[in-house]
């Protein structure tokens, strides 16, 4: 008696595997991290600019203002942002840095390389609003599409 039909000597068919392509099922929210990332760290750059631009001596910056009232306002608030100079320089270089990361786990996620560097760069991108600043409506979105397909098996299953 032959139940699976097929002619005597040959193995049964074996369940075939369903191909998914991992490069192409993460090309999409990869790129989306990689561009949330490059944006945020440019912002982060700017807003350290800033920082440095307006430390020190202002007087520059004080001599662009006409109104001798708002000047002192703003003389006012540029001293008491001088206590804050560990936060106003530390959180736009920590900023960097995680968009950094995240920015090279979605390089690494377009290669198919590296997986936890990867699925940590997806992480990075989807807390809200912590590194990505106005980025956090891309990244967001972005970085959970992409935690979603990493832990698909098959997709893991295909990194290097």
């Amino acid at each position: 008696m032959n139940p699976t039909g097929q002619p005597f000597g040959m193995s049964p068919p074996g369940p075939q595997p369903v191909g998914v392509d991992a490069r192409q099922a993460l090309n999409v929210p990869s790129l989306l991290v990689l561009i949330a990332a490059v944006l945020a760290a440019l912002f982060a750059f700017v807003s350290l600019a800033s920082t440095a631009m307006t430390s020190g001596s202002p007087d520059w910056l004080l001599n662009l203002i006409k109104e001798p009232e708002l000047r002192e306002q703003l003389r006012e608030a540029m001293r008491q942002s001088e206590s804050n100079k560990a936060l106003n320089y530390g959180w736009p270089i920590l900023m960097v840095l995680a968009n950094g990361f995240a920015a090279f786990g979605a390089l690494m996620m377009r290669n198919l390389k590296m997986y936890p560097v990867a699925l940590m760069a997806g992480v990075v991108s989807a807390i809200p609003c912590l590194f990505t600043s106005c980025c956090c409506v891309f990244s967001m979105p972005a970085g959970i599409w992409a935690i979603i397909v990493l832990m698909k098996p098959e997709v893991r299953a295909q990194f290097s």
